[in-house]
């Protein structure tokens, strides 16, 4: 099998990532952006090998394998729990030393948990693919969190690992490997091979440019770079300022307090595409404690960034909301947001939708 190099950048340097001639198992070139991670050093120390090159990076945590040898996948199926094909590659416990005498004890770089089976891993062996998914029994004492992977901030941020369904747009194929993530320069959820097909929508996203849509072969809803597919991606798509973070970024601290069996029915977004006038849902029908049994309260949200309100979820731009802005919010799918806004474009407030992305929750609104 012939293999060339490709390099990818990341914020502290280049990496040599490797491609694969036609005919190989399916490699996704691309490189997650390095991010702090906060780990205590005495666990780091049992986790990983000062002598094994690949004992972590800064958005990864070096774990060791539980077993001699680990299959590693390239996706999961529409419900999270099953591996979806063959395995991509094998992660060894034992490999030949970097001196090329004698053999050494191996990592993987653990990213995110997906659930009580599966984890996120990055392989640093230059012989096989990066992202994968492999069994979480396969790796000694990872850690326990559930879709929670390190912020560039030295916390955690929630992995979205079941992006909304969106609007088709149209359909191609791509060009090269790419990896689907949970946003635009986000986790990694799934991965595709050139020529694997990606049904685009009117949603793209900067740093990239990437574009989100529904992938078949990795079962899941998602963002890729745009350019795999041959970037159609207009002015209009793009809802955010070019300075917009993606969303992983934001930390959560607080580690989350269910345990890994409650979260085992973990499943994806497999329904069709949407329709591009999807209504606005109904008003919620709660009431107040305290401000009598007919008030109805609303979760308020304050916008914390540029943002750019729309007619429909994902639909046609209606205009700008600054910072500062209060959302009483009447639904929310993780993704997208609708409700009251204070001012649009200067003006007076009407309803639309915004990026949850864009907006932090502030208090409680009662009418």
């Amino acid at each position: 099998m012939i293999k060339k190099w490709v390099t990818a950048l990341a914020v502290g340097g280049a990496v040599a990532v490797p491609a694969v001639a036609v005919g190989a198992p399916r490699q996704p070139a691309q490189q997650l952006p390095v991010v702090p991670a906060t780990l205590d050093a005495a666990a780091a120390a049992q986790q990983t090998s000062a002598s094994d090159p690949t004992a972590g990076t800064h958005y990864t945590i070096g774990v060791r394998l539980s077993r001699p040898s680990c299959p590693a996948y390239w996706n999961l199926d529409t419900t999270g729990e099953h591996a979806s094909g063959k395995p991509g590659w094998v992660e060894n416990a034992v490999v030949q030393a970097p001196s090329g005498h004698g053999t050494v004890q191996a990592t993987v770089g653990w990213r995110y948990n997906v659930n009580s089976h599966w984890a996120l891993i990055a392989s640093h062996r230059q012989a096989t693919p990066y992202w994968g998914f492999i069994e979480r029994s396969c790796l000694a004492s990872p850690p326990n969190r559930i879709l929670s992977g390190h912020a560039h901030d030295g916390g955690w941020s929630t992995v979205h690992f079941q992006p909304a369904a969106g609007t088709v747009a149209g359909e191609r194929h791509l060009t090269a490997t790419a990896t689907v993530r949970d946003g635009p320069n986000g986790y990694v959820i799934g991965n595709l091979g050139s020529g694997d097909t990606f049904q685009w929508t009117h949603r793209c996203g900067h740093h990239g440019p990437w574009i989100f849509g529904w992938a078949p072969k990795a079962h899941t809803w998602g963002w890729i770079l745009a350019v795999k597919i041959g970037n159609p991606c207009t002015s209009d798509d793009y809802p955010d300022a070019p300075d917009s973070h993606p969303r992983s970024s934001p930390a959560t601290p607080a580690q989350s307090n269910l345990s890994p069996s409650q979260h085992t029915n973990t499943t994806r977004a497999t329904a069709p595409p949407a329709s591009a006038h999807t209504p606005a849902p109904a008003a919620p029908a709660g009431t107040s404690t305290t401000g009598g049994p007919s008030t109805q309260c609303y979760p308020q949200y304050t916008v914390t960034e540029h943002a750019r309100a729309r007619a429909t979820r994902a639909g046609t731009p209606i205009g700008d909301v600054e910072p500062g802005a209060h959302v009483n919010v009447r639904s929310n799918d993780g993704v997208w947001l609708y409700g009251y806004i204070s001012q649009v474009s200067g003006g007076a407030g009407g309803f639309g939708w915004l990026l949850d992305e864009k907006v932090t929750r502030t208090g409680t609104f009662c009418d």
